[in-house]
């Protein structure tokens, strides 16, 4: 099996000129296709696409990923979901491009994972609504809650990074 491509320090631009392109579609395809969802879909509209498999519908998400901090009081969910995220958001950065060297698919993942984390954090800090949530899949019986493309941009990136660091163990 190859081996995946190194990308030293001493290269920041190679490092830059990889992660840059990347981290810019992942951050501008979400804040357009939310900012698409709040006019079209935030009258109550409901689009079904796929036979129903993928659903696209308005809510507004205070909460963090689906919802996960609902019961957290105000004072506390606002610190973890705006202190936290850009505290792992900075040593994720500090860990891109600081690190002597990274292999060049890990840096594709971080690219969408810190992408998706930044767009998040960027409607946290801009609207007071929180993060538009859109999409929804069913299959069968078995439904998702609501998320964005940020979300599956995070869990994708998370989710393949994962799976280089456990081929390594």
């Amino acid at each position: 099996m190859p081996k995946d491509i190194s990308i030293p320090i001493s290269s920041q631009l190679n490092r830059i000129s990889l992660f840059l392109p990347i981290f810019l579609f992942c951050l501008i395809s979400d804040q357009s296709t939310k900012l698409w969802a709040q006019k079209v879909l935030s009258g109550g509209e409901i689009v079904e696409l796929f036979g129903g498999h993928l659903r696209l519908s308005y809510i507004e998400n205070p909460y963090g990923f689906l919802g996960i901090l609902t019961h957290l009081p105000a004072g506390i969910r606002e610190f973890l979901l705006l202190g936290g995220v850009t505290l792992a958001l900075a040593l994720s950065c500090w860990f891109c491009f600081y690190r002597r060297t990274i292999a060049g698919k890990a840096l594709v993942f971080w690219a969408m994972l810190l992408a998706g984390g930044f767009s998040n954090l960027l409607d946290r800090l801009i609207q007071e609504i929180g993060v538009v949530d859109f999409i929804s899949f069913s299959w069968g019986s078995s439904h998702t809650g609501q998320c964005n493309l940020a979300d599956i941009y995070i869990l994708l990136g998370g989710f393949c990074l994962g799976f280089l660091l456990a081929r390594k163990i």
